[in-house]
Order: structure tokens, then sequence, then C-alpha cells
């Protein structure tokens, strides 16, 4: 059973969802909700220090644990995700899933039954960036909602950027996708 409240690291570092989602290139929020969750940005920066290592770990934004001991990582990109985005996107979840790891002593086959992962998005930035890109690129068009309802048809998850097929049922139990809007019903449904 993990409680915050035995781990001095989270305690420190305990935020709100608003602050943890804080584009700080141009001071945006991805959400206006004052959940507390732990800012694990924070957390990671402590947690090195301590270890005295050349090269600075990556990490997600934000840990959620409810009552029930379901665990959320959770990470906001406010712009475009481009194929370098992809990759930091990645190696924040490997990096995460160690601090974590030896943060709590929770080995990878119970982070399995217990840790979900959530990326927020802003489909709008990705928009724009990918009609700044339409005269070097073909635009994929209506591609996303066509793998999507397909997915739904065939009672498959479509997860863009690679991360379900890599993450889920390896790392976490679910791995999302969401829209800002999307995640605003996320949270009235799985943060209690």
């Amino acid at each position: 059973m993990i409680k915050i409240c035995e781990h001095e690291i989270f305690v420190k570092n305990m935020s709100t969802l608003q602050e943890t989602s804080k584009d700080a290139h141009n001071g945006e929020y991805m959400t206006t909700s004052q959940i507390k969750v732990i800012n694990f940005d924070n957390v990671k920066d402590e947690y090195y220090k301590k270890l005295d290592i050349k090269d600075t770990p990556m990490s997600i934004d934000a840990l959620y644990i409810r009552e029930d001991e379901k665990i959320i990582f959770i990470e906001f990109k406010n712009g475009y995700i481009n194929q370098t985005e992809q990759f930091n996107l990645k190696r924040k979840i490997y990096d995460s899933v160690l601090i974590f790891s030896g943060i709590v002593g929770m080995n990878l086959q119970t982070m399995r039954n217990k840790v979900d992962y959530v990326l927020v998005i802003n489909e709008n930035k990705n928009r724009e960036e990918k009609e700044k890109m339409a005269s070097y690129v073909q635009p994929s068009g209506t591609y996303n909602k066509g793998v999507n309802y397909v997915g739904k048809r065939a009672n498959k998850k479509y997860s863009p950027y690679g991360l379900s097929k890599r993450f889920e049922n390896f790392c976490f139990k679910n791995v999302d996708v969401f829209n800002k809007n999307d995640f605003e019903k996320y949270i009235d449904n799985c943060f209690i």
C-alpha cells in the first residue's frame, strides 16, 4: 500500500494539477483543476541530486495516487509533438518508472496492475504545426479519426506516438492520450 505521507519526497512536492500542467514557455495551463497531485518534475530534481549522477534524468509532470491505490502518471504537452518530442516522451516514461520504483520499491509486475499513464495534448497546437508543414509533408487529413473509428469497431484502442503499443502491459496497465477537453472528462471520472 502506497501512502503519500510515508514518502517525504512526495509530501514536500505536492501541487495542484493546474500548476503541474503549466507550459513554462508561454504561461498557458492545460487544465484548471485544483486536485492535489505530486509534482514529479520536482521529485525527480530532488531524487537525482541525492544520487550525484551527471546525466539529468527526465520525468513526467505529475503523479496522482488515489485512495484505492490506483496510480496515474500524467504528462502534459502543449506544443507540437515531433520525432524528438516523441523520443523524449518515451525517455520520460522510462526515467520516471525507475525513479518511482526507487522511491516506493514497487516492481514492474506490480506497476503493470496498478499504474496508468496519461498524455494530455493540445490538439490545436499539433493541428497548427501540421498545417504549417503541409507544404513539406502530405497531410493525413482524417487519418486519426478513421483509425479511431476502426479501432473502436474492432475493440482496439488507438494511441498516437506509439506509446500504447510500447508501454501498455509492459510498464502500465493502461496508456491513454487525451486532448484538453477529454482530459477534463477523465478527471471527473477517474480522480476520486
